[in-house]
């Protein structure tokens, strides 16, 4: 069984497998948790149709459902837009943390480059102490 869900934007997000590790875990239990939510309020949209024929009581637990079902979807949803926020911000600090390690190994790479060590006579270098470089 797959979960799709359609955003704002007109973007369709259809999970095939929900199964996963990580933070891909983390999002596909939230996809499941809304999917459920969104059943939950559908059904208790169609039950408000057919409310005409019930009692004062359970037409006023049916309206007190589809409340509580609206809640929990619009919670959901920003839990959801919070999450894919959260994470996209923990995906470019990752980026800057390799950006700022590669320039780091280009500066290392500098410093090989220019590192000489001269000798006071040819092919002879005893140790950096006895020329100068401590």
């Amino acid at each position: 069984m797959a979960l799709s869900h359609l955003t704002s934007e007109g973007r369709l997000f259809v999970v095939e497998n929900m199964k996963s590790e990580g933070k891909t875990a983390e999002i596909a239990k939230r996809l499941k948790a809304f999917g459920v939510a969104k059943a939950v309020l559908e059904k208790a949209q169609q039950d408000i149709k057919a409310a005409a024929v019930k009692t004062d009581i359970q037409r006023e637990q049916l309206r007190l459902s589809l409340e509580e079902a609206q809640l929990s979807y619009q919670q959901m949803q920003s839990e959801l837009t919070l999450l894919n926020e959260r994470q996209a911000a923990e995906w470019r600090i990752a980026e800057l943390g390799k950006e700022a390690q590669v320039r780091h190994r280009g500066r290392h790479r500098v410093d090989l480059a220019r590192f000489n060590i001269r000798a006071p006579r040819n092919g002879q270098a005893n140790s950096i102490a006895q020329i100068g470089m401590v």
